[in-house]
C-alpha cells in the first residue's frame, strides 16, 4: 500500500493574530512581525479558518468558508480562496504541510 496525500496549509505556529473589524473591512495585526494587514470579509474568513489549528485542503477550505461563515464561491470564484492561500502563505502567516487523504493499494 502506498499513501496518498493532498496539499494543504495550517497556520504558522510562530503567528500572534489580534484581529479588529471596520465595517466590511478586518484589520489584522501579527505580533511577532510588527505588520498589520487590511483584509476583506473573505480573506479574513480565509485565515479564519486556518485558526482553527488543523491543516486545510482547498476542499476543506471551501466547506469551512461555506458551513463556518456563509460564503459560498460562485463557479468564477471557486480559484478565489486558493490565491488567498497563497497570498497568505506568501506573508509567513501559512505554512504549507499535507494531509493523508488514503491508502492505494500497490
Amino acid at each position: 500500500m502506498i499513501e496518498v496525500s493532498a496539499p494543504a496549509y495550517r497556520l504558522n505556529p510562530r503567528v500572534q493574530l489580534h484581529w479588529r473589524q471596520f465595517g466590511n473591512d478586518w484589520i489584522l495585526f501579527e505580533a511577532l512581525s510588527g505588520q498589520t494587514h487590511q483584509m476583506s470579509r473573505v480573506t479574513a474568513a480565509v485565515l479564519m479558518c486556518y485558526e482553527t489549528g488543523h491543516a486545510l485542503t482547498e476542499n476543506d477550505l471551501q466547506v469551512m468558508l461555506r458551513l463556518d461563515f456563509e460564503i459560498v464561491m460562485t463557479a468564477s470564484q471557486t480559484a478565489l480562496p486558493g490565491a488567498i492561500t497563497d497570498q497568505l502563505q506568501l506573508l509567513g502567516l501559512l505554512i504549507p504541510t499535507r494531509v493523508l487523504t488514503s491508502y492505494a493499494a500497490v
